[in-house]
């Protein structure tokens, strides 16, 4: 009886509590008045699903895309714009200079002043804002007292076309960024890399043999990363140690130094740069396909050598002269092997490309060697030079999976002589076109003649005169699907003239379109086009 009188309290006493609980909400003097959600649609128009980009220290303009159910409602909405958390303005259409090189995350908000109910665009919009430096000609040149500088000059790129176009151009960027700190002295070249084959994350290698020596840039800022030096077990270096080139491949990186021995490091972190140190001990040529040791002068490396396998190298030892193919992936990573025929032989008419023999290397170069064209493959053009001073021009294909098997097409590929090739001098600068129809090399007494090699038809023509000293040659970047528009030609007096590099400008003959003259840059000594991304560098 005791029992169900306890019951019979504890289910008034929870009646009770749940009648209150019902009063409480009849009574609730908060603002639930939910309305339909459809009065107005917000979408923010981008160049991508996500968002859009646009240079840092330009003006941003959005203007969003508005659907009103009802029209005349319009007049009763206020614009509220949010970046990340901040409120930046209250106009209907975004005019805004974002302050750093970031990516923000923008929202509009429509608030209804009859209802204080707030309405957001659809979806994310990120709008990055990206380095006016992204792409363009990086300039290295020096001042008359051999202090290193950088230089930059903004040119048509992928897509665009000089008709109309804004040139610009700046000078002493480093010490602009660096509190007015000189860079160094005695420039070398200038290289840029990718953190991966697909990224487009990037780095600058400044090669310069005074000062703090060679350093490492942000491919954002361009600020300083790290010196070289630094980058080695222990920060311990060789007793020798000049650079003069690197290859960054995604496994490994290979540096060659001024003495001819390259060294290596390991990628441990994926998509990341500086992730290992390089070795203090030089690599050694594979005993099993030849002497160990060796004098490496040049690294022909194909465009996509980031991803591709394998790169040639050159060893000039005098009793050897012979190109080594250098493996990056596989149980034989850093492995190196003298190159061979992969039909056993040379062909006749050929120079054996394990021993020169009386010939001497000039230039090597990749072409064909796009990610679009080749994939992992790639051809490959030798210069050479015989003993009474004659120059010759032979080529090879390298298959990916050739292990150092090169394969000779014995009607195209045989030693030819290279027409105006005694305008060559030991100052001469090369540059061949990614589509392998075109080789350009400067001459002449005063190297400040542009040849012309054209490969169909075995002719040389004069393409451009400078009328001083050319020291740097590079395109930019262009229609990637179609070859360069254009190509950059630095001079010991400070002049870059921009030219037009298409078939028509070539088959002029010596009268090119110049699209654009840049002065002031000291003596340039590099130029190299800065690309949006790896995948844009290797196409």
């Amino acid at each position: 009886m005791k029992r169900k009188n306890i019951m019979r309290k504890l289910m008034i006493l929870f009646g009770a509590w749940f009648i209150c609980g019902l009063d409480a909400c009849v009574n609730d003097d908060g603002n639930y008045n939910y309305l339909p959600q459809d009065l107005v649609t917000i979408e923010l128009p981008g160049s991508s699903n996500f968002g859009s980009s646009c240079i840092e220290g330009t003006e941003f303009v959005l203007e969003p895309k508005i659907t009103w159910k009802n029209p005349e409602d319009e007049v009763y909405f206020t614009y509220t714009w949010i970046v990340d958390k901040d409120t930046i303005s209250h106009d209907k259409v975004l005019k805004y200079i974002f302050p750093e090189i970031k990516d923000f995350y923008v929202s509009l908000y429509l608030t209804d002043e009859r209802t204080n109910i707030s309405y957001k665009n659809s979806g994310i919009f990120i709008l990055r804002v990206e380095t006016r430096y992204k792409t363009g000609f990086m300039v290295l040149y020096k001042e008359s007292s051999g202090t290193s500088r950088l230089g930059f000059i903004k040119v048509p790129g992928n897509g665009e076309t000089p008709d109309g176009f804004k040139y610009w151009n700046e000078k002493e960027l480093y010490k602009q960024f660096h509190e007015g700190e000189d860079m160094g002295s005695n420039p070398v070249r200038l290289i840029q890399h990718f953190s991966s084959g697909i990224s487009a994350n990037d780095q600058i290698l400044v090669i310069q043999r005074g000062g703090q020596g060679s350093l490492e840039l942000d491919g954002v800022t361009l600020k300083k990363v790290i010196l070289t030096k630094h980058e080695f077990v222990n920060e311990e270096l060789p007793t020798i140690f000049d650079p003069l080139d690197v290859c960054y491949n995604e496994r490994i990186n290979l540096l060659l130094n001024s003495d001819g021995s390259l060294y290596n490091r390991m990628i441990t972190i994926s998509d990341a740069f500086q992730s290992n140190a390089y070795s203090n001990i030089p690599m050694n040529i594979d005993v099993d396909n030849g002497v160990s040791g060796g004098n490496i002068t040049l690294l022909a490396q194909p465009a996509n050598s980031s991803m591709t396998n394998t790169i040639l190298a050159y060893d000039a030892t005098p009793e050897h002269k012979r190109f080594i193919l250098v493996s990056m992936a596989g149980n034989n990573r850093a492995g190196m092997a003298v190159v061979s025929s992969s039909a056993g032989e040379w062909p006749a008419n050929y120079v054996p490309l394990d021993n020169l023999g009386d010939y001497n290397l000039v230039y090597a170069c990749p072409y064909k060697d796009d990610l679009m064209t080749s994939w992992n493959d790639a051809y490959f053009y030798f210069i050479l030079k015989d003993a009474n001073g004659k120059h010759w021009i032979q080529s090879c294909y390298m298959p990916s999976s050739s292990i150092g098997k090169l394969q000779i097409n014995p009607v195209s590929d045989i030693l030819k002589e290279l027409p105006q090739g005694d305008q060559i001098t030991a100052k001469t600068k090369f540059l061949c076109h990614r589509s392998g129809d075109y080789l350009f090399f400067t001459g002449g007494i005063n190297n400040d003649i542009l040849y012309c090699y054209q490969v169909n038809t075995n002719k040389t023509t004069v393409f451009f005169n400078a009328k001083a000293t050319i020291t740097a040659l590079s395109f930019n970047e262009g229609y990637t699907m179609f070859g360069y528009t254009g190509i950059a030609i630095g001079t010991t007096n400070g002049k870059v003239h921009f030219v037009d590099a298409s078939r028509n400008s070539i088959i002029s003959e010596g009268n090119p379109t110049i699209y654009k003259e840049f002065e002031g840059y000291g003596e340039v000594v590099d130029i190299i086009y800065k690309h949006t991304s790896a995948m844009m560098q290797y196409n």
